[in-house]
């Protein structure tokens, strides 16, 4: 992954973005009452892990995929599933998160909380808006990084 150009970073989350909100389309209208509730404690966990002066980031990674993975559950579709396994990279999702601040972490919780009032709305299309959101966002805290990185081994290849 560390080859990949930043038109690579792109599409993955791209198509990521584009499964990832329909699987939150499809799940709002089969969302269960426990499969609510279980997102409910993801989302206060993730919130205890980032409510502290030093993140808790393994804490969060965890609630956080728990949390993603229980909309892709509750979406019922095992091709969406297997097709979001085959973009959805762990590496990247942790390096992602290691680039967030304590605001970006705040507002990850606060998209989750805003599925959470869509899905007990059973909406569908804002769902899906705002899972698009939460990707998109993730893939600019990843391309700040990854320039970063790329330009800092330029510079080490300069000197």
């Amino acid at each position: 992954m560390a080859d990949w150009s930043l038109d690579d970073l792109e599409d993955a989350f791209q198509l990521r973005a584009m499964l990832e909100a329909h699987a939150a389309k499809r799940a709002a209208s089969r969302i269960t009452r426990e499969q609510l509730k279980r997102l409910r404690l993801h989302n206060a966990q993730l919130k205890q892990a980032i409510d502290i002066p030093n993140p808790d980031v393994p804490k969060f990674l965890d609630h956080n995929r728990q949390f993603h993975a229980i909309i892709v559950a509750a979406a019922a579709s095992e091709r969406l599933a297997s097709m979001l396994g085959q973009v959805t990279e762990q590496p990247v999702v942790l390096r992602t998160a290691r680039q967030y601040d304590a605001e970006n972490l705040r507002r990850s919780h606060h998209e989750h909380d805003e599925l959470l009032i869509a899905f007990d709305n059973r909406d569908g299309e804002w769902a899906a808006a705002v899972m698009t959101g939460h990707i998109r966002r993730a893939f600019h805290a990843y391309a700040q990084a990854h320039s970063t990185d790329t330009e800092i081994r330029k510079s080490n290849l300069a000197a």
